[in-house]
């Protein structure tokens, strides 16, 4: 029990002051709760970054390898023409 003050009322937190704290502590939960989403986005959006980063280099190595095995099936192709084309004059 607490002791009693004045006419009665407690010296601790009474009425307003107890609803006052109640909402500083609910003040302070909830900033901390903000806190710990912004602190978890920031790793998740760093993280969605390096995957998009790691993506792009991805496309990019298999775009140059694709673009590498075209010129290298046209290459083929026109040394393919080139033979049946000796070939053909041949006969």
């Amino acid at each position: 029990m607490r002791p009693e003050g004045k006419g009665g009322f407690s010296r601790g937190l009474n009425g307003p002051r107890l609803a006052a704290a109640a909402g500083m502590d609910a003040r302070i939960q909830l900033e901390a709760e903000r806190n710990s989403l912004e602190v978890e986005l920031l790793a998740l959006e760093r993280e969605w970054l390096q995957a998009l980063q790691e993506r792009s280099d991805a496309t990019s190595r298999l775009s140059l390898h694709i673009e590498s095995l075209f010129t290298s099936l046209e290459l083929v192709n026109v040394e393919l023409a080139a033979i049946r084309h000796r070939d053909e004059s041949r006969r």
